[in-house]
């Protein structure tokens, strides 16, 4: 191993890394969730992450919980949007499911009044940047801005410190997760893609989620368009008419250590 810039480890050596950046308990996860990883993983990592290693800062990589509970997760990304989150948030209340939404930080600073409207309803609230960046095409210290006024933005509308976190497009690498490691950030993935970003059309979108869900998924849907208005309310019929329960992703990972 050299040390200096740049660390080059193993990609096979990396992969187990950047699941732990310790050796704990968490590393449970892959084994448990029984999922392969929804993307994979870069060899080379510089002197972030291995200041990261150093310091002894733990974070998870999730994209799916424990496969022996029928649990499931509803996530959400790229709102508050004005004119589709609440009647996204509607619907959940009707439903009485709880659900997990990556807000992205401008838009949440755009809309105070629905960040604390999720926020109130019991929802959970995760990062999703603050501009929706790709974090493998900007420097480290674009992704320390991105992440710390997201997560200021929310914990001064609702006092709470976001600890969960969404890559947008699932794009991450060494150098990206060393910023979040070191910002104590878990990062949230998904098992199952509802495809709704693409607008494929109602019928698609729940037969998307539909045909994918099994225990301990992590749904990836988007809550700024009408398709999803549309679809939900059956396919969260169809899901609890199969005994799933809906959780946080935060419960999601209790239940899975």
């Amino acid at each position: 191993m050299k040390l200096g810039n740049k660390i080059k480890i193993p990609a096979c050596l990396f992969i187990l890394l950047s699941f732990s950046l310790s050796l704990s308990k968490d590393t449970n996860f892959a084994q448990k969730a029984m999922y392969p990883p929804p993307l994979s993983f870069d060899s080379i990592i510089d002197y972030r992450l291995y200041e990261a290693l150093l310091k002894g800062i733990n974070t998870r990589v999730i994209w799916a919980g424990n496969n022996q509970n029928k649990y499931i997760a509803l996530t959400f990304d790229d709102g508050p949007n004005p004119k589709y989150t609440p009647k996204v948030l509607k619907i959940l209340e009707q439903e009485q499911v709880r659900a997990t939404f990556f807000l992205i930080g401008h838009h949440a600073e755009q809309q105070p009044e629905l960040v604390k409207q999720i926020h109130l309803a019991g929802h959970e609230i995760g990062n999703h940047t603050y501009s929706h960046v790709m974090l493998t095409k900007v420097p480290s210290i674009k992704i320390k801005q991105e992440l710390e006024r997201t997560r200021d933005i929310v914990q001064k509308l609702t006092g709470t410190n976001t600890v969960l976190f969404r890559p947008p497009w699932g794009v991450f690498n060494g150098r990206s997760l060393a910023e979040l490691a070191l910002r104590k950030f878990d990062v949230v993935l998904w098992s199952v893609d509802s495809r709704d970003w693409s607008r494929p059309g109602i019928a698609a979108i729940k037969k998307n989620i539909l045909n994918s869900v099994r225990n301990g998924s992590i749904i990836l849907c988007h809550d700024d368009h009408d398709q999803i208005v549309t679809a939900l309310p059956e396919i969260i019929h169809e899901l609890k008419s199969h005994g799933y329960k809906f959780v946080t992703v935060s419960e999601m990972m209790s239940s899975s250590l």
